[in-house]
């Protein structure tokens, strides 16, 4: 039923358990475990120009690097006792539920799960929330997990 499962991840506590379910769902059916977080762009005022911008935009992948990281190595200690056929993780860069749903479609990925909420907290009341909008663009069934 399901060949290749993404997980996106954010470092969320519902992010860690829809890591969980996956898991599961990749050991029962034995599928491949594809983990990913994205490090979304920081919009950078124009009228800042040259070496500042470029400074800030590496500050921005350094950082973003860092903290994708610490969550892959949290996502590999949950999973350390799992017997999973395969797992790889993978970083992106951009608006979050377009990198999903744009890797989930060249990985040929049979089901999406994420939490049904992450870090941004507020701002997922007033604009829409990341789950959200991944379930709407999707290719495939997205799981969403509290």
């Amino acid at each position: 039923m399901f060949g290749k499962i993404l997980v996106a991840v954010d470092g969320s506590e519902h992010a860690y358990k829809a890591l969980d379910v996956a898991a599961d769902l990749a050991e029962k059916y034995g599928a491949s475990l594809l983990v990913m977080h994205v490090v979304a762009q920081h919009a950078i005022p124009s009228y800042f120009e040259g070496l500042a911008v470029e400074k800030a935009d590496q500050i921005f992948k350094s950082l973003g690097s860092e903290v994708a990281e610490k969550i892959f190595a949290e996502c590999k200690a949950r999973l350390r006792d799992r017997k999973l056929p395969s797992m790889s993780t993978t970083v992106a860069e951009g608006e979050p539920a377009r990198a999903i749903t744009h890797l989930a479609k060249t990985e040929a990925v049979d089901l999406i799960a994420m939490g049904t909420r992450g870090l941004t907290g507020i701002q997922d009341m007033l604009i829409g929330s990341i789950t959200h909008k991944v379930n709407a663009l999707s290719h495939c069934p997205v799981l969403t997990v509290k």
